[in-house]
């Protein structure tokens, strides 16, 4: 007798290209994106800081197990050339972007800091940090460090507070949060 089967895939999906995709292993969907762009600096004499502080803080913050980060070398190209959180969120897939402006006076390290949501294009957390360049390039500024906390801190709470309002979206969401439940129930 003859066998029929069935493929079951989104209405919106091109059944050719499903075929040949690969899926998707590393919960993406799951944990927001953070894209850090290099600091912009304001005055003249120290323009690779802003490099090295964006650096320093995709390194600190791709030790996070909460947070996908994007490269540097793919957020290099953003800099200095005033796109859009919607241009970023596009091309880099990013749900988040840290950005910001320093100027040095002295050894001083004057940095603004902000968090934006591409989604909504709304500033999540924005700081004024203080620093001191000599300890920034030998690592023994706490700058860095107060940037990943606080920053992370946010995109956490902003991420709890929209899973609270908003429906589960797919089967995988829906089922690890069945799976957790099981396990606070151990």
């Amino acid at each position: 007798q003859p066998v029929r089967a069935y493929r079951v895939a989104p209405p919106t999906s091109d059944s050719d290209s499903d075929a040949t995709a690969e899926p998707d292993t590393a919960g993406d969907g799951l944990r927001p994106t953070i894209a850090v762009i290099p600091f912009t600096e304001h005055g003249a004499g120290h323009e690779p800081l802003g490099e090295i502080l964006a650096e320093e803080v995709i390194a600190s913050l791709s030790r996070s197990a909460e947070l996908n980060v994007v490269s540097r070398l793919s957020t290099t190209a953003f800099r200095a050339r005033g796109a859009t959180l919607a241009d970023i969120r596009t091309h880099l897939k990013a749900t988040y972007v840290l950005s910001g402006a320093y100027r040095v006076s002295g050894g001083a390290l004057i940095l603004a800091v902000e968090l934006a949501d591409t989604r909504t294009a709304h500033v999540v957390w924005a700081k004024d940090l203080k620093g001191n360049v000599a300890g920034l390039i030998e690592g023994q500024d706490p700058l860095i460090d107060r940037i990943v906390a606080e920053a992370s801190l946010a995109i956490v709470s902003r991420e709890l507070e929209r899973t609270r309002s908003q429906s589960l979206h797919s089967l995988e969401t829906c089922t690890l949060l069945v799976g957790g439940i099981v396990l606070m129930h151990r």
